[in-house]
């Protein structure tokens, strides 16, 4: 398979003919040769972004339309998609046809948003000045967007990014992850099937150097990127003043106070705390339970995890698969090592062969230690006990990271009280801080981002406010 770089409307090799070779987390075989833009491509892929945004004036119905025939688009090819995922991501079968799902969701959804993008008219008398004037509050396009995707969910974020900025009506240039453009690719070839117009969709690949050429054009209005904190930091200091909408990860804490349903939480916490192999930025990373609650929560929460069963993604059985390289699996048993040589416990796992790593519970783990501090984004679940909520509330709030919580508890005031005190861009109540649809705004606080995706939230983000004022006379 050659990927190949979509600029215009038209499938294209890069300037040079350069491509690289891409090797999946399942098998040593090649999968794909990968296309490396140039800094001419990128131009050209933001000259046909700009151009289309310029000339072509489409309809909120139209938009609505294309995003509606796109999402049943992957409806119809979710085997193809789901196998791309299992191939490049190493997700389980599972995990890959629910990306599917979701990812048809969110076009499902943005196509709604495009017809609501909202205004307001307000009465002019309110003024002496104005008195003779109605005001309109407009939202527009902001113009053409740099979205940017990571490999965990790399369908599911290409049809998120996508959706929010083509139903404000902005044209985009997409970059994947080096890791996974297989599926993005075929992505992008859905949208053109549905309809996409010429220079709305761009699509770039390769590495660093790609992404600091797209970071330094000065004719994007937006940008749109998932990824480590490090390249975020430089995604900011490179656009300047324009707008970004930056999802950064987490460490994420989830709450389990006294009185709680133990088995639900360790069900809970242990599904989605090794779905993609712990590779989620929202999932449940420091797991803090109350001291009355621990012994029966270990016993539960141990259950589980022993009833993982991990293997070869594309095994329907198999319930978590590899990271996505083995350079991943030895840094994050790494950090559990160092944990353990802090004082820590290792209850379960802590090992890795190549791709797979065991799923690992830690206990009596530094708050400066690696595993908590910092995200892990591996299978590994950090425990340590508190006394009173202030405590766990305390604890939690101390990251650095605010992205998702979550609570454990069968009192309403203690829900309450959790949710009005975490600092997070969202808290769950008696299920794991894995949680989120197209429908809300999902971002997060602190060093976890700007910005929100989702829902109207997520439209806004790629529009700019105009107020008009319209002279009817005295």
């Amino acid at each position: 398979m050659k990927i190949d770089l979509v600029i215009d409307g038209q499938r294209c090799a890069p300037s040079d003919n350069q491509y690289e070779p891409l090797i999946g987390p399942v098998t040593p075989d090649q999968l794909a040769e990968v296309a490396v833009a140039t800094h001419e491509d990128v131009q050209r892929a933001v000259s046909a972004a700009q151009a289309a945004f310029d000339r072509d004036r489409i309809t909120a119905k139209q938009r609505s339309d294309i995003m509606l025939r796109t999402a049943q688009l992957l409806l119809d090819h979710a085997d193809e998609l789901a196998d791309l995922i299992v191939m490049e991501v190493g997700k389980t079968l599972r995990e890959s046809r629910g990306e599917v799902k979701t990812a048809s969701d969110a076009f499902f959804s943005m196509a709604g948003e495009a017809l609501r993008i909202r205004g307001v008219t307000l009465d002019g008398d309110a003024t002496t000045a104005t008195k003779d004037f109605n005001i309109s509050v407009i939202r527009e396009a902001a113009g053409p967007v740099c979205a940017m995707t990571a490999y965990n969910a790399p369908l599911n974020q290409v049809c998120y990014k996508v959706g929010m900025a083509f139903a404000a009506g902005c044209p985009v240039v997409i970059k994947p992850s080096p890791f996974t453009p297989m599926v993005s690719s075929r992505a992008i070839d859905l949208l053109v099937e549905a309809g996409m117009p010429s220079g709305w969709i761009n699509f770039v690949t390769g590495g660093a150097e790609v992404g600091q050429a797209l970071f330094e054009n000065p004719h994007f209005a937006r940008y749109a990127f998932t990824g480590s904190r490090t390249v975020g930091d430089i995604l900011v200091r490179s656009v300047g003043l324009r707008r970004s909408l930056l999802e950064l990860g987490s460490n994420a804490p989830n709450i389990v106070h006294k009185g709680a349903d133990l088995g639900l939480a360790a069900r809970a916490l242990t599904s989605a705390g090794f779905a993609i192999a712990g590779q989620v930025c929202m999932r449940p990373q420091r797991i803090l339970v109350h001291e009355d609650a621990y012994d029966g929560f270990v016993v539960e929460l141990l259950k589980c995890v022993e009833a993982v069963k991990v293997g070869d993604p594309r095994d329907p059985e198999t319930d978590m698969g590899p990271v996505r390289t083995e350079a991943s699996a030895a840094r994050i048993v790494d950090w559990v090592k160092q944990a353990e040589h802090s004082g820590a416990r290792i209850l379960a796992g802590g090992t890795h062969e190549g791709c797979y790593v065991a799923p690992t519970v830690v206990a009596g783990v530094r708050t400066d230690d690696l595993v908590s501090c910092e995200e892990i984004f591996g299978p590994v679940l950090v425990l340590s006990t508190y006394r009173h909520l202030d405590d766990a509330i305390a604890e939690a709030n101390a990251s650095k990271y605010g992205l998702q919580s979550a609570i454990f508890t069968t009192d309403l005031h203690i829900a309450r009280e959790a949710t009005r005190r975490l600092r997070s861009g969202g808290v769950v109540i008696n299920n794991a801080s894995r949680m989120r649809t197209a429908l809300v705004p999902f971002g997060g606080a602190k060093d976890s981002g700007l910005g929100r995706e989702g829902g109207l939230w997520g439209v806004e983000e790629f529009t700019e406010v105009k107020v008009v004022y319209d002279y009817f006379g005295p």
